[in-house]
């Protein structure tokens, strides 16, 4: 019987050896060691050498946990264009990197700890660079799964000795060159996790902001009797940060707006013109009859009173000012926000704004470095323009410690004040006291004299001393708060403690036991505040260990201890 016809047979089909099911969980696997034991990476470079170079630098992940897609998708992007251009001649290498610094870390460890100071910062970096490096051999492991060629076995990390040198060393250079300065400006800030912020990395959600309408009462005598202008006109502004207003430092004009001053029965009042029907809407206002209109860049220069705090703040111009909504007036602090910085710098303004990491006012101990850094600028000031107007001038003449260069507080000459920053021994001094309280919020230091004056009306601590020009013995400079103002208390009584500690070395001559001293107070206390003072005290100390202070100390130890 013959057999059937096998229709297969009668075809001339390839034949492979090649298996039905890939495989590729389990092959995969044995290819990219076979790749990695053949040192395929290193074969590619060695057989370009002497190509065209093409880098693509590795914009670094933070190791903050496994891969996603996301960085899956970045890390093969790369490869495909790093091969592409290797097959293309070129010589090509590929350096892996991680960003190992940040909040990202520190809010996965701060995760992994159960919350936020839960370790002393010393051992919370520790804790930081080990997740980080278990998480770079991650990373590495699964990106060398996708098959991805690179320099695995040294890549860059952020957080390498040599790397951090490198910066280090770059800095220096800037430094050496003149390109370093300390300033201030404003940037956004986290006040949960006490951070700066990117301006990408800053999401608004709708709010509705409280706004209020402001006058500030024109100076006479400076610009501020051209005509229809006297004492009894007020620049209005408006805002929806009622909270800067003692920050204020100027009032900002469009050059080319026309202004108005408008006689209502809340005043005089001083607006750009086509702001008056919006300020009556607003305000409730009934009546508004111009007096007299200007343009805007008649008031440049001009002064104003501030509301509530004893400065006057000049008049500005600046071209980001629009009639869209306020009064065409605008509130300007330039320690919030770019447009105002930008225009502080132009102006010479203060770049204001004393809060510190959790948008607290500055307690003591940060005014007082704050203070320092105000009048050394003022020192340097003064002495330039002594120069150009050739002749000589002597610093504010006393100094916290005695190698520091400037001044705190003192009695000083009123051509010398430095007006509402620091308060030396005048008259009238519980007002003025009163107004610094409500400007800064934070307790002032002042000499003895002031402290005695004032007695009755605030709360006094004992802080530390200070050598005056021409007295042989130190005296005691005070912390003055409001008396129900005891939030810093605690604060203050370690300030105390370790003023007392660093006049008994100073009396024994103990520098070494100073410092003992300084380093035990930044492990117990690691509020950021006091760091500033533990800086201060420890450059004197190191300063007294090359040129001594005068042997009697008795006098300050027996005002400060008894």
């Amino acid at each position: 019987m013959a057999q059937p016809l096998e229709l297969k047979k009668t075809l001339n089909l390839p034949k492979t050896d090649f298996p039905m099911k890939a495989g590729l969980p389990q092959n995969e696997p044995r290819q990219l060691e076979a790749w990695h034991n053949g040192n395929i990476y290193e074969g590619i470079l060695e057989a370009r050498k002497g190509k065209p170079l093409f880098v693509l630098h590795d914009g670094p992940p933070y190791p903050t946990g496994e891969i996603h897609l996301g960085t899956g998708l970045n890390k093969i992007l790369k490869d495909l264009v790093v091969k592409t251009k290797s097959m293309a001649g070129h010589y090509a290498p590929y350096v892996p990197g991680w960003d190992c610094h940040g909040l990202p870390i520190e809010t996965q460890v701060e995760k992994e700890l159960g919350g936020k100071g839960k370790v002393p910062p010393a051992e919370f970096r520790k804790l930081c660079r080990q997740f980080a490096l278990r998480y770079v051999e991650q990373h590495k492991k699964d990106f060398k799964r996708l098959g991805i060629f690179g320099r695995w076995n040294d890549p860059y990390l952020t957080m390498s000795h040599e790397y951090e040198a490198t910066i280090a060393g770059a800095f220096l250079d800037f430094m050496e060159k003149g390109y370093v300065y300390r300033g201030r400006k404003p940037v956004y800030w986290c006040i949960y996790d006490s951070t700066a912020l990117a301006e990408a990395e800053v999401e608004y959600e709708d709010h509705t902001s409280p706004s209020i309408w402001v006058k500030f009462a024109v100076v006479v005598g400076h610009r501020g009797d051209i005509a229809g202008l006297g004492s009894d006109v007020s620049a209005v502004i408006w805002t929806t940060t009622p909270w800067t207003i003692p920050h204020n430092r100027a009032l900002a004009f469009h050059p080319d707006f026309e202004y108005a001053v408008v006689d209502t029965e809340k005043g005089a009042l001083l607006l750009a013109s086509d702001r008056i029907a919006a300020l009556q809407a607003e305000c409730g206002i009934k009546e508004a009859r111009v007096r007299a209109t200007f343009k805007g860049r008649d008031f440049d220069g001009m002064k104003f009173q501030h509301p509530f705090l004893p400065i006057q703040v000049p008049g500005i111009l600046a071209d980001y000012v629009t009639l869209d909504q306020g009064s065409g007036v605008v509130h300007t602090a330039p320690g919030h926000g770019a447009d105002d910085f930008y225009s502080g710098q132009k102006y010479g303004l203060e770049i204001y704004a004393p809060l510190d990491d959790k948008e607290h006012q500055l307690n003591a101990c940060e005014a007082a470095v704050d203070m320092l850094e105000r009048i050394d600028a003022l020192n340097k000031q003064r002495e330039i323009e002594a120069q150009e107007g050739g002749h000589t001038y002597i610093p504010l003449n006393v100094g916290v410690g005695l190698n520091t260069g400037v001044c705190v507080v003192g009695n000083m000459g009123s051509d010398l004040r430095f007006d509402y920053s620091v308060l030396g021994d005048s008259v009238n001094l519980a007002s003025r006291l009163e107004g610094q309280s409500k400007e800064y919020g934070f307790p002032v230091i002042v000499g003895s004299k002031t402290a005695l004056a004032v007695k009755d009306r605030f709360a006094i601590l004992e802080l530390d001393f200070i050598m005056v020009k021409g007295k042989k013995e130190p005296e005691v400079i005070y912390a003055i708060a409001g008396r129900e103002d005891t939030a810093h208390s605690g604060r203050f009584q370690r300030l105390r403690n370790l003023t007392i500690e660093m006049l008994a070395c100073y009396r024994s001559r103990d520098w070494e036991g100073a410092l003992e001293a300084i380093e035990r107070g930044r492990k117990t206390d690691d509020a950021g505040a006091l760091e500033l003072l533990y800086n201060l005290y420890e450059a004197r100390i190191r300063g007294y260990q090359k040129n001594p202070p005068p042997e009697d100390w008795n006098g300050a130890f027996a005002l400060l201890t008894k």
